[in-house]
């Protein structure tokens, strides 16, 4: 997910009356204004996701370092955060357990044995339909069945597949992280466009 930071056009128009005055180039304050602004964003997106996810991947420094900003400059007066990551397995937020699973059946044909519980949110554990394996490569990960197929290896059993999550631009874009920040953002734009013109102006 990209989130783009820019000075709304009709606060630029004021700012270069106000500047013009001065003789001061607008461009400068306003990139000024922008990357101080993006920098303070991205702080606050990952804060925000540390409070609404679980687990390690969701803290502050594990999102920030998923994220880059591309600065503004003179020639493009906005910045970008960028949130990059391919998706999660959901061993990476929360899991009771990751021993691995002793396979025993029920009478009925279920899978017996312990019930591995998880969740993405905070808050929201809950029993999942799976258990945990560790293939030749040595990596563990949580696993459910997939109903209907065929495993080439045993086809007496059903396939399995990981179970994942969302990636960080994902989780960036929930209305509980970005939605319940872009007011704040632009908040924090307007008080950094505010400084940069007070510094510039000599406090008028």
């Amino acid at each position: 997910m990209n989130i783009t930071i820019s000075v709304p056009e009709e606060t630029i128009k004021e700012m270069v009356k106000r500047l013009d005055e001065v003789k001061r180039k607008p461009k400068s304050v306003i990139k000024a204004a922008v990357n101080n602004t993006s920098k303070k964003a991205q702080s606050l997106l990952a804060q925000k996701a540390s409070k609404v996810y679980a687990g390690k991947v969701a803290q502050k420094g594990s999102v920030i370092s998923a994220s880059e900003i591309q600065k503004a400059s003179a020639e493009t007066l906005s910045a970008i955060i960028k949130f990059r990551s391919p998706v999660h397995e959901i061993k990476e937020f929360h899991v009771s357990s990751l021993s691995l699973s002793k396979t025993s059946y029920k009478k009925n044909g279920k899978r017996g044995g312990r019930k591995i519980k998880g969740n993405v949110l905070k808050g929201s554990s809950k029993p999942l339909d799976a258990f945990v394996v560790q293939f030749k490569n040595g990596h563990i990960s949580v696993v459910s069945r997939v109903p209907g197929s065929k495993m080439k290896s045993n086809p007496k059993k059903e396939k399995i597949r990981k179970l994942l999550s969302p990636s960080y631009p994902v989780m960036i874009k929930n209305e509980k992280v970005y939605g319940e920040t872009s007011d704040e953002i632009a908040s924090i734009l307007s008080e950094q466009v505010a400084k940069v013109m007070d510094k510039v102006l000599g406090g008028k």
